[in-house]
């Protein structure tokens, strides 16, 4: 992706996959759990609480274990049909990285479900947080 892709993308999953190599997954769990905030006051307690699980694991001061208990009340919660649900974007917050759902991924489904749920660009919001071409 060169500066015209990047500035011009609609296609969040292409900017997360292409930043992934200039920010550290600390970085990236955050901007998803920024994203998941953009809803906040439409979350419920559960939800409110399970984000911030997901905020303090971005930031190392609680262990993975604590979002996997998170993970089961919400989805406990949710319905069975394909539309981002509330708890949607929380829950890729809560997502531990794996080969099949590296945080780039987890973050860009996150910022997904914002987009199906607010209709926010959020990669507007992408560029404004991450910028892979300025001179550090």
């Amino acid at each position: 992706m060169n500066r015209g892709d990047w500035d011009s993308s609609s296609n969040i999953y292409d900017m997360f996959e292409f930043i992934k190599d200039f920010i550290s997954e600390r970085q990236q769990r955050l901007i998803a759990c920024e994203f998941a905030r953009l809803i906040w006051d439409e979350l419920p307690e559960i939800g409110k609480d399970a984000l911030i699980i997901a905020e303090r694991y971005a930031i190392d001061e609680i262990k993975l274990n604590e979002c996997e208990k998170a993970q089961v009340k919400l989805q406990s919660l949710l319905s069975d049909d394909d539309h981002a649900h509330v708890f949607s974007p929380v829950l890729w917050c809560l997502e531990e990285s794996t080969d099949s759902y590296p945080v780039y991924y987890t973050a860009a489904l996150a910022a997904s479900n914002i987009i199906e749920l607010t209709n926010l660009n959020v990669c507007d919001i992408l560029r404004e947080k991450v910028q892979p071409f300025s001179k550090h």
